[in-house]
């Protein structure tokens, strides 16, 4: 897969927590993999495929989520909004522009970095998203 941005940086720990697939959040597991983008920094597909979900992240909330799916994979985005022009059912090439990153650590404060919430599910199984990026 290609990074959805250029540098890649993982948000790693910071004064809210750590980014890292599995580390603890509470009773429950980080289920994704941060990296560090800026507010208003486009995002790129990883793959090609078709945009399935425009959500919330968090109910009455306006920071939002992407979906996109191939036959293989479906990653999720977070703290992201679709891209001016695209709409749920378009079909997206590789490294076409996919979303616009959202203001995470706004939301947060206290020194979160900005970042997006990879969240990688392989054959339908909720994956580690690094080691197809890294």
């Amino acid at each position: 897969m290609k990074a959805p941005i250029e540098p890649l940086v993982e948000r790693g720990r910071d004064p809210k927590g750590h980014g890292d697939y599995g580390m603890p959040r509470g009773s429950r597991k980080h289920q994704g993999w941060d990296i560090v983008v800026p507010v208003g920094a486009t995002l790129t597909a990883p793959f090609s495929g078709k945009i399935t979900k425009h959500g919330w992240m968090y109910k009455n909330q306006d920071l939002r989520y992407v979906e996109i799916s191939s036959e293989t994979f479906r990653l999720r985005l977070g703290y992201t909004t679709l891209a001016p022009g695209l709409k749920v059912g378009d079909f997206i090439g590789e490294c076409e522009t996919l979303s616009i990153q959202q203001d995470i650590a706004g939301f947060w404060g206290g020194g979160m970095k900005n970042h997006c919430h990879l969240q990688l599910w392989k054959n339908g199984l909720l994956t580690d998203p690094e080691p197809y990026f890294t």
